[in-house]
């Protein structure tokens, strides 16, 4: 019995909305939203209404966010969630971070628009900091009349006078006269969703992050214009980097290293020079780099099976990464020495039923790597431009699931890249 006290003693149902928040079930709430209606700002709720979800464990408000975004806009992930069913949920959202970091820790604004950023969204930001009431005011007014755009607060709780504090959420309409908004509270098990004041969202999302000083904001999503096709089979590691904490020491060195070989100046415009010179820095570059700090790993869908039609795509990515122009040519340069090019691979462990493993080899992997790497072009004299030059011929004549999947991987890694080492700037 003592065993039971104590569970009750920690135990809470709900949380009463203080009285600057009002519910969106209540009389009040009710009619404020008729009336949004008839001003023709609440078009975008309908959407996001449909895909309204409780996130899965209590740190877990960006993840939510971000699923209940990119499933109100239609967004395939490529990956099954369960049975046949491909549908985004907070499990594949792991790009910029580890899940059981998050899970712990949550996400930070950096993190939420890295995220973004890497499912293929059009994403614009307002640190709150750098931006205004008046244009946030705006931009509500004009993403309330949409459906194919969402607006995402990161905002302090403490100022709305709730418990808690970071936390995030979608905006699924807004009061002209009254000047309120409705925020879609995604932890539904502590407060429902609730009209708040514009003005104090604004002043709750003008306050630091507690744990990294950096200001919280606001922003704007939508599908982009320049889609790309989900990724099959790589993905980036996230024990490669982690956008929330300074990336390790042996990781810095990796990417300063080659960075900075790619921004020297090139001696020569011969590609198979250039090749020999980046397996050899490449090869050094990897000399001191943890095996358990990979920069690919592989797609595991979230149920752990992969369906005979997948496994038969994968199957034809590999086959047209051997068929590349790059392949052939990095085989040889790697006959002597290609155990260090295993370290940019780390293959996921375990599966619920046994799905189909594909061996990937240390040429595969050199050749996924310099396809999908964002090199700095900004002077036309240096490596990086003329080896970009040459790389980007062969690509355009390579096939369609090999563009697709090393557009997606060089998109990540050019979001992950900025947000990982802003502070610590790259070599350009």
């Amino acid at each position: 019995m003592a065993f039971d006290g104590i569970t009750k003693a920690i135990q809470f149902y709900r949380r009463e909305l203080p009285e600057s928040c009002i519910s969106f079930t209540s009389e009040e709430g009710k009619q404020i939203f008729k009336e949004a209606l008839g001003q023709g700002h609440m078009n975008g709720y309908f959407k996001l209404a449909a895909q309204f979800q409780t996130q899965d464990e209590p740190s877990y408000c960006g993840l939510s966010t971000l699923v209940m975004v990119l499933n109100t806009l239609g967004v395939d992930p490529g990956r099954v969630w369960k049975g046949p069913w491909r549908w985004y949920h907070e499990s594949m959202l792991d790009c910029c971070a580890p899940l059981d970091v998050v899970k712990v820790k949550g996400i930070t604004f950096k993190q939420f628009l890295c995220l973004a950023k890497c499912t293929g969204l059009d994403v614009k930001s307002y640190p709150a900091d750098k931006t205004s009431v008046d244009h946030f005011r705006e931009l509500v007014r004009s993403v309330t009349t949409v459906e194919d755009k969402v607006a995402v607060i990161c905002y302090s709780r403490k100022t709305l006078q709730q418990t808690g504090d970071g936390h995030f959420a979608p905006i699924g309409g807004y009061h002209i006269h009254k000047d309120l908004v409705l925020v879609m509270d995604v932890a539904r098990f502590k407060y429902p969703p609730h009209w708040a004041p514009l003005t104090t969202i604004w002043q709750a999302m003008n306050t630091p992050d507690a744990e990294t000083g950096d200001p919280r904001g606001y922003c704007l999503l939508s599908t982009s214009s320049n889609v790309t096709k989900p990724l099959l089979f790589f993905k980036l590691s996230p024990s490669f980097v982690n956008v929330q904490e300074t990336p390790p020491p042996a990781v810095q060195a990796f990417v300063h290293h080659w960075s900075s070989w790619l921004s020297s100046c090139a001696s020569t415009d011969s590609f198979t020079t250039l090749l020999t010179q980046a397996i050899s820095v490449l090869h050094s570059s990897l000399a001191g780099f943890p095996a358990e700090n990979a920069l690919f790993t592989e797609q595991v869908e979230t149920c752990g099976c992969r369906s005979d039609d997948l496994a038969c795509v994968i199957e034809e990515l590999l086959n047209a990464v051997h068929q590349s122009d790059l392949y052939q040519p990095v085989s040889q340069l790697l006959k002597q020495d290609s155990e260090p090019f295993l370290k940019l691979w780390k293959p996921e462990k375990g599966s619920c039923c046994g799905y189909p493993s594909f061996a990937v080899d240390a040429a595969t992997l050199v050749t996924i790597f310099l396809y999908s790497w964002p090199y700095p072009t900004n002077d036309p004299l240096s490596i990086g431009s003329a080896l970009s030059r040459h790389l980007q011929t062969g690509f355009t004549r390579q096939k369609v699931v090999f563009r697709n999947e090393l557009s997606q991987l060089q998109k990540q890694l050019s979001v992950v890249l900025d947000q990982c080492f802003s502070t610590t700037k790259l070599p350009q």
